[in-house]
Formats: structure tokens, C-alpha cells, sequence
């Protein structure tokens, strides 16, 4: 499965055609597929939900956008809602590509039994 994904180009053009940003050739490591839910429970708050699945992985996200500049009351009535249901508030979190690659790179070592300093 690793050497199929490895073996995967994408070509510069189809890298335009996609982003309209000029890059090289891109290799393909793998697939990382999000679902997201977004609950606007008021102008000034948008909460979304990520499922995301790669590398034999399922993980959930959720992120909160705060848009109305300086009202701590309402950012502060959020953060009691998800604190009633068990859920931290953090101001920063890796972000679904960079643990879609650590798995990746965890899954890597195990294939082809490399210890973790090698990489």
C-alpha cells in the first residue's frame, strides 16, 4: 500500500489547475478526507466539526472562529458550553496535516522498521 501512494505524481499542471499556485511536481504520500459540520449559533460565533480519517486513523475536530473582535462574554458563554460537555479550550492545536503526517511518518518507520531517531 505505502509504495502505491509513493508512486502517485502529480504534475505541475494538475497542481495549477487545482490551487493556480506554480509549484514543482508533487508525490502523493497518502489521503486525508475531512467531513465538517458548521453550527453558527450566533453572528460573532461558528463552530465546525472535522472528521478526518487517514493512514487507518479516524480523529474529530473541533474549531471554534470567534469574528466580533472583543466581546469576552460571548467567547467566555462558548467556552462554559463546551466545558459542560467535557471538552478543553485551547488556543492552539496541531492542525489535521501535520497529525495526518506524523502518522504517516509513524507508519513509514513500522513498514520499512526504522527506529524513530533514523527519520
Amino acid at each position: 500500500m505505502l509504495q502505491k501512494c509513493l508512486t502517485t505524481t502529480i504534475s505541475r499542471e494538475e497542481i495549477y489547475n487545482i490551487t493556480h499556485f506554480d509549484s514543482k511536481d508533487a508525490m502523493k504520500i497518502g489521503s486525508l478526507i475531512t467531513e465538517r459540520k458548521i453550527h453558527k449559533p450566533s453572528e460573532c460565533i461558528e463552530i465546525c466539526l472535522d472528521k478526518s480519517s487517514y493512514e487507518g486513523c479516524v480523529d474529530y475536530e473541533i474549531e471554534v472562529e470567534y469574528t466580533c473582535g472583543d466581546d469576552d462574554e460571548e467567547l467566555m458563554n462558548i467556552k462554559e458550553l463546551l466545558a459542560k460537555e467535557g471538552i478543553t479550550f485551547k488556543n492552539k492545536t496541531k492542525g489535521k496535516f501535520t497529525r495526518f503526517y506524523e502518522k504517516y511518518l509513524e507508519n513509514r518507520r513500522e513498514d520499512i522498521g526504522v527506529q524513530d531517531s533514523v527519520l
